[in-house]
C-alpha cells in the first residue's frame, strides 16, 4: 500500500523511495531477484483492490460524487499497466 500511495503522492522521487524501501525490507527478509521484478505487479494488484473497495462503497455519502470518476481513472491506469508494465498513478488517494 505504501508504494501504491507514493506512486501519486511522491512521483518525482518515487524511484529512490522504492529502492530504499526494497533495500530496507530485504535487509531484514532477503528476497530473490525474481521477486523484485514482481513488485510492480503487486502495486497494480493494490490498485485493483482499491477499485473493488470503491465499487463496494460507491453509495457512501462521502464517495457518492467522486467514486465514478475515481473508478474510471484507476481503471484507465490499470489498462495502461497491462500494456506497458508500469503503473503510472495519477488518481488521488482518498
Amino acid at each position: 500500500p505504501l508504494l501504491w500511495q507514493l506512486k501519486s503522492a511522491r512521483a518525482s522521487d518515487y524511484a529512490g523511495l522504492e529502492a530504499a524501501l526494497w533495500a530496507g525490507y530485504t535487509a531484514i527478509r532477503p528476497a530473490a531477484a525474481p521477486h523484485r521484478a514482481l513488485l510492480e505487479d503487486f502495486i497494480a494488484a493494490r490498485q485493483l483492490a482499491s477499485c473493488r473497495w470503491l465499487a463496494v462503497n460507491r453509495h457512501h455519502p462521502q464517495l457518492r460524487e467522486t467514486a465514478p470518476q475515481l473508478l474510471a481513472q484507476r481503471s484507465a491506469e490499470l489498462a495502461d499497466f497491462l500494456t506497458g508494465g508500469e503503473l503510472r498513478r495519477q488518481s488521488p488517494t482518498l
